[in-house]
């Protein structure tokens, strides 16, 4: 009766951060508008070239355009899949491990959801998709599924476009994966140098395309100047 007691209570704290988030997100990104959210999100490629952070950004402004629906309810619904999402798997993870040290860790410490709890506002920013790809790698590993090397490269590149706070995720990923995994030491250190290999080098392309478009904008704005001067 005790154990049923504390499961419940935990349940009604993760439906507590659910509705806090989800009405956090609303009041920043669509009823304030708040620039330095709703800004964040909404980086993109097309205002300036390519950038770290602009692929949703660019995502959603191609969504604007074809459905016409304003860009802060568009981020909005998105967030709001997205901790939909977080919190059905986070609230999996509790039912396999039931009211362990683990989950009061996650509910109750600053450095997981307790967070929410001292500075709401922090709800509407992106890391919440590192955070998501994170706990259904997690899930995968505890299930004790295979994940394959392309999925992890591809996860790790599409945080990292999200948000370059994803590179200090990055041990936490390893770690997981060298405590969950049952291969031998040598196979999880290749492995784990083969997917950190493929993501620093599509950092580096798109780096150096980024390099590139700004150099060709500066050689135009350059070479305009010394027309105009000419003239």
């Amino acid at each position: 009766m005790k154990t049923k007691t504390v499961n419940y209570i935990i349940g009604l704290l993760f439906l507590i951060y659910f509705c806090i988030c989800i009405y956090n997100s609303y009041l920043q990104l669509v009823f304030h508008k708040n620039g330095w959210y709703l800004g964040e999100w909404l980086i993109n490629y097309q205002d300036g070239g390519f950038k770290r952070r602009g692929l949703f950004g660019s995502l959603f402004i191609f969504l604007n355009e074809l459905t016409h629906i304003k860009l802060e309810f568009l981020v909005f619904a998105f967030t709001a899949i997205l901790y939909s999402v977080f919190f059905t798997l986070l609230i999996q993870l509790f039912m396999q491990k039931k009211n362990t040290l683990l989950t009061i860790s996650i509910i109750l410490l600053p450095a997981g959801l307790g967070m929410l709890l001292k500075d709401p506002t922090i709800i509407a920013k992106k890391e919440i998709l590192i955070f998501l790809l994170y706990l259904i790698y997690f899930l995968r590993l505890e299930a004790q599924k295979k994940v394959k090397d392309i999925v992890v490269s591809i996860f790790i590149i599409i945080a990292i476009l999200n948000h370059e706070a994803a590179y200090f995720y990055i041990p936490f990923v390893s770690f997981t994966y060298f405590i969950k995994d049952n291969a031998p030491s040598f196979t999880k250190i290749k492995k784990y140098c083969s997917i950190i290999s493929t993501c620093y080098c599509c950092d580096a392309v798109a780096l150096s395309v980024r390099v590139q478009y700004k150099y060709s904008q500066l050689h135009s704005v350059s070479a305009g100047t010394w027309v105009n001067i000419s003239a």
